[in-house]
């Protein structure tokens, strides 16, 4: 568990990422304006006065309480459930990478470059690979720096290409899976376990994609 230091309220009040105040800042300059300009008028608009009452402010200040108490809960939600559906994928990646590692057949590579090559050894590095790519699908970022040790040069290439990136690994995972099944290195009933935790981890994606508002199909 990532346990981080207690920000205080004055580094609340001036982060701006995942912050709403970019979004209503104008509509925030307009209100201080206004109100500094009554304060300083007392009230008076040329010749004619304004009485204002504490009633108005009342009656608007309970249905904004209830739109943000709303809100606030709504944001909540939509944070806890993305941390349990990242948490899904996590545990489905690490089941994914133990039974490439345990239940399909490695040839011993002559160097350490060789083993690269191999469709299990390849899995299990997009395997990684998925998870920055999706990370940023999510968060709108490009992912490229995080993935470029661990694709192929001609792969890493395709993978820009692609509109979707973490669906274009997944894909490329289910070829090295049947590869290895064409091989002999995996018996049938296994493959078939081995394509279920990976269709998991494509499910997985897919209901983080749908729920966390990102449009790109999976």
């Amino acid at each position: 568990m990532i346990v981080r230091e207690r920000p205080s309220g004055l580094v609340l009040f001036l982060v701006l990422r995942g912050s709403i105040m970019p979004r209503i800042l104008l509509t925030l300059i307009v209100n201080i304006v206004v109100a500094t300009l009554v304060t300083f008028s007392h009230g008076d608009l040329f010749n004619l006065k304004i009485t204002l009452t504490a009633i108005p402010f009342s009656l608007i200040g309970l249905p904004i309480a209830i739109f943000l108490g709303f809100r606030n809960n709504a944001a909540y939600d939509r944070f806890w459930e993305g941390r349990k559906l990242w948490g899904e994928l996590v545990y489905h990646s690490r089941s994914f990478s133990r039974q490439c590692a345990s239940l399909i057949d490695y040839p011993v590579p002559a160097c350490a470059s060789e083993g690269l090559g191999d469709a299990r050894v390849r899995m299990v590095y997009r395997a990684i690979a998925f998870a920055h790519a999706l990370r940023g699908l999510l968060r709108a970022t490009d992912s490229a720096a995080d993935v470029r040790g661990l694709l192929l040069p001609d792969e890493l290439a395709q993978m820009e290409k692609a509109f979707n990136k973490p669906d274009f690994l997944m894909g490329r995972m289910g070829m090295d899976l049947r590869l290895c099944l064409k091989e002999g290195r995996i018996e049938s009933c296994l493959a078939a376990a081995v394509d279920a935790t990976l269709s998991a981890r494509r499910l997985d994606a897919a209901r983080l994609a749908e729920r966390q508002a990102i449009l790109a199909p999976l």
